[in-house]
C-alpha cells in the first residue's frame, strides 16, 4: 500500500522561477541575532561558525539566480547597482506660485505644532503627513472646482511574484512587490470614486488628472538617504505601470526629500533634503505645501518642467550608490 500522504514535489532549477532574497536577508538577520545572543558560549560556537559558513555559501548561490525577487523594504545601494539605476540631481526653481490661503496654513501650523508638543516623532510622522495631506487636498478641491483629491494609504503597487525589471546589459531579472505608504491623486468624474479608493492600480490610472505622487514615511531618527532605494524601487514598478516618469517623496514629517525617476533612461533624480524645523514656522510650511501641491497637479512635461532642473551625475558618480 502507498503512503498517500507523501507529496513529491518536482525538483526544479534555480533559473525556473523568481528567488526571493528578501527571506535569505531575513534568515540570516535572524540567525545573526541568535549568533549574537550566543556568542562566548563554547559549546556553540563551532556549530555557530558552520551554520553561518552555510548561510554564506547559499548565499552566495542565490544571488547568482538570473531571476531575483525582492519586496521593496529589502531593497538597497546594492540592488540599485545591480539593476542599472543612474542616479541625479532635482533642483527646485524659486518660482513657484504661492497658493495655501492664511486660514489652511494657520490651522495647518498650529496642527503640525501640537504633534510636535505631544506626539513622540518615532511615529509621528504619518500623523504630520496625514494633516498636510488632508490639507492639500482640501485646497486642490478649492482651486480646482471640478477636481476631486484622492489620499491612498498603504497604496498596492504590485502583487504576486511582483513586477519584473530587467538588466539588459546582465539579462537579470528583478521581481519586484509590495507598496507604498501613501499615494495622492486627483480625478475629475465623480463615479470613479469607488474605484480609485478601492480599485487595483491598473484600475484607478485611467481615471486620473495630474500625478501619482508617491510618499514613503520613515521615522524622524532615520536618515532619508538610506531609503532612497525602497522608494526608488516603488517609482520603477510605478513607472512599468504607466509607461512614463514618477514623481514620488521620502519624508519623516520633519525632513522631505522629493525625487523623480525617468523610465528611458533609469535615473532617479533626487533634491537636497528640506527641513521643517521646531517650532514650525508658517513661512516654511508655506513653502512645503506650495510645492507639493504643484506636483501633484502639475501637467507639465516631467522631464522638461519649468518646477526643476534635472541634472545627471557625472558618469563616475551615476552609479556609485
Amino acid at each position: 500500500m502507498s503512503d498517500t500522504s507523501k507529496i513529491h514535489k518536482r525538483k526544479r532549477s534555480l533559473q525556473d522561477s523568481p528567488v526571493d532574497l528578501s527571506q535569505m536577508q531575513l534568515a540570516r538577520r535572524q540567525v545573526e541575532r541568535l549568533r549574537q545572543e550566543l556568542e562566548g558560549i563554547e559549546e556553540t560556537e563551532k556549530e555557530m561558525k558552520e551554520i553561518m559558513t552555510h548561510i554564506d555559501k547559499l548565499e552566495r548561490i542565490l544571488t547568482q539566480s538570473k531571476k531575483q525577487k525582492y519586496s521593496f523594504s529589502s531593497l538597497g545601494r546594492k540592488e540599485m547597482v545591480l539593476m542599472g539605476i543612474k542616479r541625479g540631481s532635482l533642483c527646485f526653481n524659486k518660482s513657484i506660485t504661492p497658493i495655501i490661503d492664511p486660514e489652511h496654513l494657520d490651522r495647518l501650523c498650529m496642527e503640525v505644532n501640537r504633534i510636535y508638543r505631544h506626539v513622540s516623532m518615532k511615529t509621528g510622522a504619518r500623523m504630520m503627513l496625514d494633516q498636510i495631506l488632508l490639507t492639500i487636498a482640501d485646497i486642490i478641491c478649492r482651486e480646482n472646482p471640478s477636481y476631486f483629491a484622492a489620499i491612498l494609504p498603504e497604496l498596492r503597487l504590485a502583487v504576486g511574484d511582483g513586477v519584473m525589471i530587467k538588466n539588459n546589459q546582465t539579462q537579470t531579472e528583478f521581481w519586484l512587490t509590495g507598496n507604498t505608504d501613501y499615494g495622492i491623486c486627483t480625478f475629475t468624474d465623480a463615479e470613479t470614486r469607488e474605484i480609485i479608493f478601492t480599485g487595483a492600480l491598473a484600475d484607478i490610472l485611467p481615471f486620473l488628472v495630474g500625478q501619482l505622487v508617491l510618499i514613503e514615511t520613515k521615522k524622524e531618527v532615520e536618515t532619508l538617504m538610506d531609503y532612497l532605494p525602497e522608494a526608488t524601487g516603488q517609482a520603477i514598478v510605478m513607472s512599468e505601470a504607466t509607461q512614463g516618469s514618477v514623481r514620488f517623496c521620502l519624508s519623516n514629517g520633519q525632513q522631505w526629500m522629493f525625487c523623480l525617476y525617468n523610465k528611458t533612461e533609469r535615473v532617479v533624480y533626487f533634491s537636497s533634503v528640506i527641513t521643517l524645523g521646531q517650532p514650525l514656522s508658517n513661512q516654511k510650511l508655506q513653502n512645503l505645501v506650495d510645492l507639493i501641491y504643484h506636483l501633484i497637479t502639475d501637467t507639465a512635461d516631467l522631464l522638461q518642467n519649468p518646477l526643476y532642473t534635472l541634472t545627471l551625475f557625472p558618469e563616475h558618480l551615476a552609479l556609485l550608490w
